[in-house]
């Protein structure tokens, strides 16, 4: 009797905090019942959640939190829950590397192998100015990392992805000549700190960024199976009103793994006006936008996007989201108007920049209206009829085809009359006509995070117009320049 009293009195305790859990926004704020309404889905005693934090005009107005952290445990979402905020880290990133320009520790305009010498030499050298603004040519490592057969949610180290860029040949294109959204240069950002420093990228950015700000509660993580008190569990919708738990062991400081909590984020976003981390030119240089070749500006600055917004009168918008294995996250800041957000959240499926420019208009909805400007509708256009091969012409096209940058072999064969491949990932994958000698890859369910191994195969051939490799497209267009393969003799596996 007594152990049933204790449980139900803890299911109390629990739902009391739930109900209480969205208090945080003063009663004289008139925004505060309508951003509630926002997450009223998400807000549930069945249902991952988000907390956000709100500064305005030097100040933390508001903090409300929602729905659960841990839906086994039935522990609400807090102020003070820890999440994973993905790419959202880059920002703390771009500080950091700032900092040491100003410290003279390095040069914004240094060839990266002056500091990590074993990154292959690509015949033109790749700036660490062009790693921040994403513009060095260099692929992008999740679509790498499942191409070579490793899922999402399995452990992927920061030592895992350097040695992908060591067995790298060739760039997407001229560093400086185009942007690319890249993950891979800000891990070797954090390599690069590590580096001038003398110290893990997690021990300085603790030292240097965190603790001075009083940020008690964030931290790089790089060590997927550490404990981490506080922290939230990720869900994914499956089925009518039910959720899965997701899973990482992502420990790749620099371009992600940076675990904090939404009372933690209102102290960076304060910092961004008072520069009292950082010094006003580090914290003005992040948020400056890059420059291409030809002199064009990339809307990315150091670790945030910088943009102009025709929603609020063509005004500067600072951003960056972050979304990995069920986290999603959103950092917004519209500088002339001193207000900022910070939404975190460990649902699946709930859609981070939708939800924090609505807050935005909320707030902001006095000084102007918000417009949103339609969107250009274009006709669909109408797909070519692929083209109909014959058996002796798919038998052209069998064989194993190897790559030497990604240390990985493809088996293709004909299967039941049709020409197929094996991938780790997602089994046998039926390659579909699309041109001469190009195949499209059967649509099949993305893996976590919305990664497919490859979109296309196109074979190549030698001189004597025998088959002689392939080159394999990425979904995403994250890794623009195709992967080629070149073809080997290995023992067949036996058709079925």
């Amino acid at each position: 009797m007594k152990t049933h009293l204790q449980n139900f009195r803890s299911l109390a305790v629990k739902a009391l905090a739930f109900c209480l859990c969205a208090s945080g926004c003063g009663a004289e704020n008139p925004s505060t019942t309508q951003i509630d309404q926002l997450f009223g889905p998400w807000h549930r005693p069945d249902s991952p959640g988000a907390a956000l934090v709100i500064a305005k005009d030097g100040t933390v107005v508001c903090q409300r939190s929602y729905g659960w952290a841990n839906l086994e445990h039935s522990i609400p979402v807090t102020a003070e829950t820890v999440f994973d905020v993905g790419s959202m880290s880059k920002q703390f990133t771009g500080l950091a590397v700032a900092m040491l320009a100003e410290q003279g520790k390095l040069s914004l305009d240094d060839d990266i192998r002056k500091h990590l010498a074993d990154v292959p030499d690509f015949g033109k050298p790749i700036t660490i100015r062009q790693l921040l603004h994403h513009t060095s040519g260099l692929p992008d490592w999740p679509n790498l990392v499942v191409l070579s057969g490793i899922a999402p949610e399995e452990l992927i180290t920061s030592e895992m992805i350097l040695e992908l860029v060591r067995r790298q040949r060739e760039l997407n294109f001229v560093p400086g000549d185009e942007f690319l959204y890249c993950s891979t240069g800000y891990n070797l950002l954090a390599a690069v700190v590590t580096k001038v420093t003398g110290q893990s990228f997690r021990t300085w950015t603790d030292a240097n960024l965190f603790q001075p700000l009083g940020m008690k509660r964030t931290h790089v993580c790089d060590d997927s199976a550490e404990v981490v008190a506080g922290r939230a569990d990720s869900y994914a919708p499956h089925g009518q009103g039910s959720f899965q738990r997701m899973t990482s062991q992502l420990a790749a400081p620099g371009a992600g793994s940076v675990l904090t909590t939404a009372e933690d984020m209102g102290k960076w976003l304060l910092n961004f006006e008072t520069a009292r981390i950082g010094g006003k030119s580090a914290i003005e240089a992040m948020q400056r936008s890059g420059k291409l070749n030809n002199g064009a500006n990339v809307d990315y600055g150091f670790g945030v996007f910088v943009s102009k917004w025709s929603r609020y009168r063509g005004m500067t918008v600072v951003s960056h989201r972050g979304d990995w294995a069920g986290f999603h996250c959103i950092m917004l800041r519209v500088p002339e108007e001193r207000f900022a957000v910070v939404l975190l959240s460990n649902a699946a499926n709930l859609e981070p920049l939708g939800l924090a420019a609505q807050i935005a208009d909320l707030y902001l909805g006095n000084s102007f209206k918000p417009t949103v400007a339609p969107s250009p509708s274009t006709p669909p256009q109408k797909k070519p009829d692929p083209p109909k091969l014959t058996a002796e012409q798919l038998a052209a096209y069998v064989g194993d085809y190897w790559s030497e940058e990604m240390q990985l072999v493809f088996h293709v064969e004909i299967r039941r009359g049709q020409l197929r491949t094996w991938h780790r990932l997602t089994g046998w994958v039926q390659l579909l006509p699309a041109a001469v000698d190009r195949f499209d890859a059967e649509a099949k369910p993305p893996l976590v995070g919305s990664a497919r191994p490859f979109s296309a195969m196109e074979f190549t051939r030698s001189g004597d117009s025998a088959v002689s490799g392939m080159k394999l497209s990425i979904p995403g267009g994250r890794v623009r320049a195709p992967l080629r393969f070149v073809r080997v003799s290995l023992p067949r596996m036996e058709s079925r």
